[in-house]
């Protein structure tokens, strides 16, 4: 669903306005009976919905929520959201219950060559290039060159987001996937190994920068290359 610009976040009207908040003040509506989008929680209704990426499942279980704890408080605690994100109508099929029952649900339908790839993406943070993905996720039981028909068949599946951008041709996670994905490849003892083939992929491609900006004409170009995978360069220093 549509967000909240969180430009605007002070902004009750402009919040109110949003699918996604609307979403979730039906929901608690519901849930409790009397809530009311007013300003003392509305920016944290906001960034709920966004930290949740305007997935509607999620953004009612948090919603119903409400009940017990105030938007604020759910917001605290939206790391823990396999935990936190439970509680779905009794009559609904088990993996519209919870959060993780969806997601588990979306995982079973995958062969070990998606499973793998999708687990390996997990590392990434602020999106990645094809030529990322198949430096990093290659590897039993996955080619290199099958990496790009899976990312694709996962795009297809809606576990992977592809960015509308010719010019910067990216694909990225929405953050409950993302969280799901690295439990996924630390349970299968893969973190470590990945985690690795990402430094090593960030190291050539900072020293390639590097190069290119003190060297290149193209100065331009790079520096905006630099901005997009600047977070994966700050996971890999962490790291």
């Amino acid at each position: 669903l549509a967000l909240p610009e969180m430009a605007d976040a002070t902004r009750l009207a402009q919040i109110a306005r949003s699918p996604a908040v609307e979403l979730f003040v039906e929901r608690a509506t519901s849930a409790r009976g009397a809530f009311v989008l007013a300003a003392p929680h509305a920016t944290a209704v906001a960034e709920l919905c966004v930290r949740l990426d305007g997935m509607p499942l999620a953004i009612e279980l948090a919603a119903a929520r409400t009940r017990s704890m105030s938007p604020g408080e759910i917001l605290a605690r939206i790391d823990e959201r396999f935990g936190l994100l439970t509680g779905g109508r009794r009559t609904a099929a088990a993996r519209q219950r919870t959060l993780q029952g969806s997601i588990d649900w979306s995982h079973a339908a995958l062969d070990d060559e998606e499973r793998a790839v999708f687990r390996r993406l997990a590392v990434f943070r602020g999106g990645w290039t094809l030529d990322a993905a198949e430096a990093v996720c290659a590897g039993e039981p996955v080619a290199r060159t099958a990496v790009v028909d899976v990312l694709d068949r996962l795009v297809d599946k809606s576990l992977v987001v592809a960015a509308a951008d010719d010019e910067h041709p990216r694909h990225r996670f929405l953050e409950s996937l993302r969280a799901y994905a690295l439990s996924e490849l630390e349970r299968m003892g893969e973190a470590d190994a990945t985690r690795a083939r990402h430094v090593a992929y960030v190291t050539a491609f900072a020293e390639e920068a590097a190069r290119a900006v003190l060297g290149s004409a193209d100065q331009t170009a790079w520096f905006d290359r630099l901005r997009y995978e600047h977070d994966n360069v700050r996971a890999a220093l962490a790291y």
